[in-house]
């Protein structure tokens, strides 16, 4: 970079005064100044989350996932209806599975990821680079001598003085990008190590490959679901049990190890119907390729150029198989694990279901034992005595008639 600079700096010299010169240097100063404070201060990308930002941006879906997993658990839904736009223990699981979704797209995010996008930028940046030099090179082949042209000649056409300087720069800046790549790639490899993959240098650098994406985010998946399980557990110590919190802490427990189950098996779903169909295509691609070259020989074709080219396509094939290997060894440890998870996760419902049946007759023995309380408390109004008022009003009225008419 500082090469290119001064290389730039040098050529606007040649053609501007000094003064001009130094206010387009002190720009492009301030340019690689400010690229260089961008690229240092954008560290968010390969930062690891903590608990509490994991917790706040997973917690809303969660939480929205189990009142609707309780409505699928419930009796009164009905596995399927006539009745149009009708809650059913079918759409709540389509909802519950979407809701899963995106909050697998939370808990795997992790810092090696973000290692991982920066190389792929990078090593993108890389290749348009190269690409630039194919150009620039061919152009260099018939470009004018800069002495040759005028000054609207040189605005139009490139010399081949500036050529020259362009793939000068354009090598500096793969150079540069190269080393780091190679420091991103330890950074890379450290991180790995946080999610849980403890692998040596040369296999880690395997895990760049878009193919071994989706272990990436299975490994961070399930350590980020370590961290939630433990914030969800500090708060159920704190509330000392209360009913709700731990309702809340098993019933989101259920839903992380369903998360789990979700991801593996999309994982195994990918290898099967994706990954491995690919790479038995391009080795038979390559077994093609060999087939045409090993003919073409003995009708006088190029031997050197198609022996090249069979060793190549050997390559390829081994590449491929190796990669297939891999991918079945992957397959079957995932496999493996699934088979605990699924294990847990029966057990996870279990306890959920043994949770809310207990806070359930709780509740009712507590509602039961106040009613009876109530029932115990209530006491009859003791009965009025009748005193025959009417009557002895009546009796008083004959007397004094039978007075008067003695």
């Amino acid at each position: 970079m500082l090469a290119s600079s001064l290389r730039k700096m040098r050529r606007l010299g040649d053609e501007m005064n000094v003064q001009s010169s130094v206010e387009q240097a002190g720009r492009l100063i301030g340019n690689l100044t400010s690229q260089a404070r961008a690229y240092l201060s954008g560290d968010s990308d390969i930062e690891e989350p903590t608990a509490g930002e994991l917790w706040e941006k997973a917690s809303p879906d969660l939480e929205k996932a189990l009142a609707i997993y309780d409505k699928k658990e419930s009796q009164d839904t009905p596995a399927s209806t006539w009745i149009p736009l009708r809650t059913t223990t079918e759409s709540c699981q389509k909802d519950i599975e979407t809701i899963l979704d995106t909050v697998l797209a939370v808990l795997g995010t992790c810092s090696a990821a973000g290692y991982r996008t920066r190389i792929r930028n990078l090593q993108a940046d890389i290749a348009t680079s190269q690409t630039r030099l194919g150009k620039y090179r061919e152009q260099l082949l018939s470009a004018p001598a800069e002495k040759s042209q005028n000054f609207v000649e040189g605005l139009i056409f490139p010399s081949k003085e500036a050529l020259k300087d362009q793939i000068a720069d354009e090598s500096d800046q793969i150079t540069e990008k190269g080393h780091q790549i190679e420091s991103l790639k330890v950074g890379f490899r450290e991180h790995l190590k946080n999610i849980g993959i403890n692998v040596p240098a040369d296999i880690a650098d395997s895990y760049l490959l878009p193919v071994e994406d989706n272990i990436i985010s299975m490994a961070a998946v399930l350590s980020n679901i370590g961290r939630l399980t433990e914030q969800l557990q500090q708060l159920v110590d704190a509330s000392k049990e209360a009913p709700a919190k731990t309702k809340r802490y098993y019933g989101m427990y259920v839903l992380l190890v369903f998360a789990v189950d979700r991801i593996q098996t999309h994982f195994v779903e990918e290898i099967d119907q994706n990954f491995l169909p690919k790479l038995s295509g391009y080795e038979a691609d390559a077994a093609q390729h060999i087939e045409s070259a090993q003919s073409q020989i003995p009708l006088g074709g190029p031997e050197e150029q198609l022996t090249a080219n069979i060793a190549a396509n050997r390559k390829t094939i081994g590449a491929c198989r190796l990669m297939a290997e891999t991918l079945q060894s992957h397959r079957r440890t995932v496999i493996d694990e699934n088979r605990q998870v699924q294990i847990l996760a029966a057990a996870a419902v279990n306890s959920y279901r043994t949770v809310c049946l207990s806070f359930n007759v709780a509740e009712l023995i507590g509602y039961c034992e106040s009613a009876f309380r109530a029932l115990r408390e209530l006491r009859l109004p003791l009965l009025r005595t009748f005193k025959s008022v009417q009557l002895n009003e009546e009796m008083q009225k004959l007397a004094e008639r039978m007075v008067e008419k003695r």
